[in-house]
């Protein structure tokens, strides 16, 4: 009988992390921040942080531009902070960079 082993807990590789970057398009002013991952949760909890600076910057968000990245997509806690706040969700045309 051959025992199965534990699938290994799932780890960012080491030296790799995420840029995840809001920039106003009004005023060019930007808000970044590394992480090690871009899962749902992760997205969501930077975006809220990035629209709260941006507010102590007297600059209200109406609409959010992304890519067509999963996280962004099929993030419904993305989608319902958006939509507690009244901002438009926008995404780029796909190969549209």
């Amino acid at each position: 009988m051959i025992a199965a082993r534990p699938a290994p807990a799932r780890q960012s590789k080491p030296g790799y992390e995420f840029a995840h970057a809001i920039v106003d398009d009004y005023r060019r002013l930007a808000y970044v921040e590394l992480r090690t991952d871009e899962r749902a949760a992760t997205v969501t909890a930077f975006v809220q942080r990035a629209l709260a600076w941006f507010e102590s910057n007297d600059i209200h968000a109406k609409r959010l531009m992304t890519d067509n990245a999963f996280s962004y997509i099929h993030n419904r806690s993305l989608h319902e902070l958006l939509a507690a706040r009244e901002i438009r969700h926008l995404r780029i045309k796909s190969y549209r960079p």
